[in-house]
């Protein structure tokens, strides 16, 4: 379901309490992308309010001054734009947790529709003319975790697809509370579903396991992740938890057929 819809329902019983009650229901409501402050109570012990994943400021703007995050937490920047200035995602202080993003970009626009992607850390792209001074590379590598990557330079390199890039475990062994163990694609899986063959036996066949974000209605992922259904064929999965991947990895079918390659995909 979505994370926005649960944020909610403190609001909507709110109404209808209301009406069972016999009085006029406030049926004021803030932004859809964050719970109104008045409900942060109900919300207590989930992360639909301030906690990990949830969107905030680090504006000058009063209508978005309380959209802070919680107790060891810090406002990131994923992806920075001037149409959007001060927004972020409530992500670890310390950099360290599983689902954690690793990349951090600006979205440029030179006019409507034409929009360039640089990533400020770690840089890329000589296009962008990033500061060498602005990469904020994490300052610790972590023994047994890996970084799944948004993207690469290199079209032929056949990696990526996760926006902001994301921590995880390399293997599900010593899992810390925030991850459960999952699936991930591996070398092969785009191939396999290319050339046309079922889609379980490519999941069978072409995934790895790993310690991936653990999520439920209570905790959901982060922007542009979704929560899968949990694995219950995988002994370290942990029961009720889902875990955060990108859309599309569950969604592999597309009416234009999936692409056999890069550049079939850019000129057809």
């Amino acid at each position: 379901g979505s994370a926005v819809f649960f944020a909610d329902l403190p609001r909507r019983r709110a109404i209808v309490e209301q009406f069972a009650a016999g009085s006029h229901p406030d049926f004021t409501r803030g932004f859809a992308a964050r719970p109104d402050a008045r409900y942060a109570e109900a919300l207590k012990g989930t992360d639909l309010y301030n906690g990990w994943g949830s969107i905030c400021y680090r504006g000058e703007d009063a209508s978005f001054k309380d959209w802070n995050c919680g107790a060891g937490l810090r406002c990131a920047g994923v992806h920075e734009s001037a149409i959007h200035p001060g927004f972020g995602t409530c992500v670890s202080d310390a950099g360290t947790a599983v689902g954690d993003p690793v990349e951090f970009g600006e979205i440029r626009m030179s006019s409507w529709g034409s929009d360039q992607y640089c990533r400020i850390s770690p840089t890329t792209a000589k296009a962008c003319a990033i500061d060498p001074a602005r990469d904020k590379k994490p300052p610790v590598k972590l023994a047994g975790y890996g970084a799944a990557r948004q993207r690469y330079d290199n079209p032929q390199q056949k990696t990526g697809g996760f926006p902001g890039g994301m921590l995880r475990k390399a293997s599900c062994d010593k899992l810390p509370d925030e991850a459960t163990c999952g699936r991930l694609a591996k070398t092969g899986f785009n191939d396999c579903i290319a050339s046309g063959k079922d889609h379980k036996f490519c999941t069978k066949e072409f995934t790895k396991t790993a310690g991936l974000r653990a999520c439920d209605k209570a905790h959901p992922c982060r922007e542009d992740y979704i929560c899968t259904a949990g694995y219950d064929d995988l002994v370290q999965a942990k029961a009720g938890k889902g875990t955060c991947i990108p859309p599309y990895f569950i969604f592999q079918f597309r009416v234009d057929g999936h692409p056999r390659s890069w550049v079939q995909d850019v000129r057809e």
